[in-house]
């Protein structure tokens, strides 16, 4: 009963007393609710959220609860009737679901509300223009601190329908050695750090990460005090709509010499990326591996679409020495990219691979990624030896990968360098890794299969070092 001084719940007997009615005459009941409204299914890997609204008839007795079921099968989901949302897990990816939701109240079960959905670990990309969606500034962040980044609505990125993101994750003024490891808000933490350094260097690389609870990712450091600086180059989002397919290469030298090409300090060097090493006309993003060479001194360097405006962020950051870093670059139409150094320093880049646009589910270039990526190989490689190294489907890989992401990290002597490149194919001119000393150096690296699901890692240092190689994602042949 509602009145202008709110609601009560009565029985149908203290209800006729109170009006003085003969029960021959009238008698009061709770009916079923009516279905649930606007019930929807957002797919994911191995998943799916269901959101809904509240029944427009709670039938008089109001809502106790909810049972979700689905078709194919799944266990019967049940939540309290003031609960609007539910994570569905363990379900089997690529597969047609109908889910169905109904409402309970004291009389029993309303009808159902069906939607569908298909899970799916298939992603297609979305470059975006380089933009700083976190900077701790001077304030910096501390030991063991960890910091929840908002990711989704922020830079580009869109708030809802983004399932993963590929971030520079950089380190400025470190006060002590340390490392930041970043991870899905509410997921697992992956194996090994990210990003290492040592104290008072700049440092960064890019890391690939789903998205995990309220649109957010995770990051702490480990020690000391870190200018923490996070920039997003893009998004992932199911196959299910239309994106990026990525094709992937062995290691290209796009522009610079075996040593690179000095670029004096804020000059500016242009140079084309399709029509060069397989890229085609309307590529719409290229993976990039950006070198500079013996900087003396604290540097870094741009990169952008050379008919686009000059960003407001670096895509390396160096502290001297030799540094490697992958970076997803969006292609314009004039095809050319831009570097410039803020030192002036021998600079190299490299071409990894590429995207070009897509319909929806696409017969191959789609990309799965690995979270919490899975350790490949812990291994010892002598000075200038050669490992094979075999991806097994039991790391996440299946037969008909095209291509795997895979997350190095070495420490070895300066001037000392790894290589990566496809099984069974000649080693390419250029490094992954830039070795400087005893501070562990990591990147994600995207290299294509050889022979027998097999890449080949190079060893170019003066001793043997220990590397550590971890399954980050992989896309389809």
């Amino acid at each position: 009963m509602t009145g202008t001084r709110g609601s009560v719940n009565v029985s149908g007997t203290s209800f006729r007393s109170a009006l003085g009615l003969m029960s021959e005459w009238f008698t009061v009941v709770v009916t079923k609710p009516t279905a649930p409204q606007n019930f929807t299914a957002t797919p994911a890997d191995a998943q799916a959220t269901l959101r809904w609204a509240a029944p427009s008839s709670d039938g008089g007795g109001g809502i106790t609860g909810y049972t979700i079921t689905a078709s194919p099968a799944i266990p019967t989901v049940t939540v309290s009737g003031g609960t609007r949302s539910a994570v569905v897990t363990g379900l089997t990816d690529d597969t047609n679901y109908t889910f169905s939701i109904v409402a309970h109240n004291s009389a029993g079960a309303g009808p159902a509300a069906t939607a569908m959905a298909t899970p799916s670990a298939r992603l297609l990309f979305h470059p975006l223009p380089h933009a700083a969606i976190l900077d701790t500034g001077s304030t910096g962040i501390g030991a063991g601190v960890t910091r929840s980044v908002q990711v989704t609505g922020k830079g580009g990125v869109p708030s809802s329908g983004v399932n993963a993101v590929a971030l520079d994750v950089v380190s400025v003024a470190p006060t002590a050695a340390s490392n930041v490891t970043v991870w899905p808000h509410g997921g697992k933490k992956p194996p090994t750090p990210q990003l290492a350094w040592a104290s008072g260097q700049q440092v960064n690389t890019t890391v690939y990460v789903d998205v995990g609870t309220s649109g957010m990712v995770d990051v702490v450091n480990a020690a000391g005090t870190t200018r923490l600086i996070v920039i997003v180059e893009g998004y992932y989002a199911l196959d299910s709509t239309a994106g990026g397919t990525l094709t992937s290469v062995k290691a290209f030298r796009l522009y610079g010499g075996r040593n690179g090409t000095t670029i004096a300090a804020k000059a500016t060097a242009k140079f084309a990326v399709v029509g060069h090493g397989g890229v085609p006309s309307g590529a719409t993003a290229a993976v990039l591996q950006l070198t500079v060479f013996g900087a003396p001194t604290r540097t870094s360097l741009a990169a952008w679409p050379s008919a686009s405006a000059r960003p407001r962020v670096w895509d390396l950051y160096s502290s001297g020495g030799s540094r490697t870093v992958t970076t997803v670059l969006p292609l314009d139409s004039s095809g050319s990219v831009t570097v410039s150094p803020y030192a002036t320093n021998a600079v190299a880049v490299d071409l990894l691979g590429w995207f070009t646009s897509a319909s929806a589910a696409p017969a191959s270039g789609a990309t799965t990624l690995v979270n919490p990526p899975r350790r490949l190989a812990s291994v010892t490689v002598a000075a200038g030896a050669t490992a094979t190294l075999t991806v097994p489907a039991s790391a996440g890989v299946p037969t008909t990968a095209h291509s795997v992401l895979f997350g190095l990290t070495a420490s070895g002597p300066a001037g000392g360098y790894v290589v990566a490149w496809p099984a069974g194919t000649t080693m390419p001119a250029t490094d992954n890794l830039a070795l400087r000393g005893s501070t562990p150096v990591g990147s994600t690296v995207l290299v294509p299969l050889g022979s027998g699901a097999k890449v080949s890692v190079h060893n170019g240092a003066s001793t043997s070092l220990h590397l550590v190689v971890d399954v980050v994602g992989w896309s389809s042949g």
